[in-house]
């Protein structure tokens, strides 16, 4: 969601189950455990009726049908109200959606990406592969 300037967007990236995609792709590569019954259709530890999900979005540009700016004081009264309330039991923060990838972004691009050992054997066996010399995978690794 488009916000003022000098505000970071508000991005929602949400799951329509227990679990994300990404989470599920990160388990099978031996990452952390999903939860119980995450896998069985139905959120139970065993299986039973299916169902289907689906997702209708509007997306309507703020600038286009506010242009008296209520839209952004609103979003930002918003956000306020949620940061300031108490963090969950062992939470230090509130974050809103697009914190915790903006902690990462920052986080990764200064120290870099972290990848796991089979993920950049790979990468490496495919540059040899195709032909990348010895010592363009060498700086690439350093």
């Amino acid at each position: 969601m488009p916000r003022s300037e000098g505000h970071a967007p508000i991005a929602p990236d949400f799951a329509t189950w227990v679990v994300a995609e990404g989470e599920v792709l990160v388990a099978s590569r031996g990452g952390k455990k999903l939860p119980k019954g995450a896998l069985t259709g139905t959120g139970a530890t065993s299986g039973g009726r299916r169902f289907a999900n689906g997702m209708l979005a509007f997306y309507v540009d703020p600038k286009v049908v506010d242009t008296s700016h209520v839209f952004d004081a609103e979003v930002s009264r918003h956000v306020d109200f949620i940061r300031a309330t108490r963090p969950a039991a062992g939470g230090d923060q509130v974050l809103i959606p697009g914190d915790p990838e903006r902690k990462t972004r920052a986080g990764r691009s200064q120290n870099g990406i972290p990848l796991p050992d089979d993920t950049w054997a790979a990468i490496v066996n495919t540059a040899r592969e195709i032909g990348v010399s010895e010592i363009s995978i060498q700086r690439a690794a350093a």
